[in-house]
């Protein structure tokens, strides 16, 4: 790759961490959090995230009824997300009042016994689950950074929120955001570790495992 140049990395590397999600009108685009430079990016950003056009194919097809309603919801969501001129934790009520959704919360133990009881991949993650299952403390403790935990959610439910159009369960995705942005928090904490890598760990853990997403989805039903 040194001496041929980008153009000679295969399709996947080249790819690699970007995901797509698929709508009538258009394709979107990010980076995971999976890799460690994409986490970087994501958590010391400080500006508001927004969507930005990269290409017009210049077919001008429109939004179906479904996705117009989608797009709806999600910059309802962003808004109340984005709301700077209120903490993390009052964005987060207004969020659970505006849509009536259920946002996970209670001891870390708990959430570090549900964790365990997963597929995992790199037995570090076991060590850590195990240290914030002795921390004694709880998802709702506060956020050392606050703009990171904000792009944190963004970008939970910019990639997992879309799928609800799919499978109905809109509210467990909204829900399923939260809960990831509470534990690499409470994780980086416990383990005085960096966010950067916490947030890594958990996507390569959790976000890269259908079986493990779909149970925590299942759990926040």
């Amino acid at each position: 790759i040194i001496n041929l140049g980008e153009e000679s990395l295969c399709a996947i590397c080249y790819d690699h961490p970007r995901y797509r999600n698929f709508f009538s009108d258009r394709t979107e685009i990010g980076l995971g959090l999976c890799c460690e430079a994409a986490a970087e990016l994501i958590l010391n950003e400080k500006g508001r995230v927004t969507l930005k056009l990269l290409k017009d194919d210049g077919d001008n097809t429109e939004a179906d009824d479904v996705d117009e309603e989608f797009y709806a919801l999600r910059d309802k969501i962003f808004g109340i997300i984005q709301d700077r001129t209120l903490s993390v934790n009052e964005r987060l009520a207004c969020l659970s009042w505006e849509l009536d959704v259920t946002l996970p919360d209670g001891f870390a133990e708990k959430w570090a016994d549900i964790l365990l009881s997963l597929e995992i991949l790199d037995p570090e993650w076991i060590e850590r689950l195990k240290t914030l299952k002795s921390s004694d403390s709880t998802l709702s403790d506060g956020y050392s950074d606050e703009t990171a935990a904000e792009q944190l959610l963004v970008y939970f439910l910019y990639r997992h929120l879309a799928d609800g159009l799919y499978d109905g369960r809109i509210k467990e995705r909204i829900a399923f955001a939260v809960l990831g942005m509470k534990l690499i928090f409470a994780i980086s904490s416990a383990c005085r570790i960096s966010l950067t890598e916490v947030a890594r760990a958990y996507s390569a853990e959790i976000e890269y495992s259908e079986e493990n997403t779909d149970k925590l989805l299942d759990l926040l039903h």
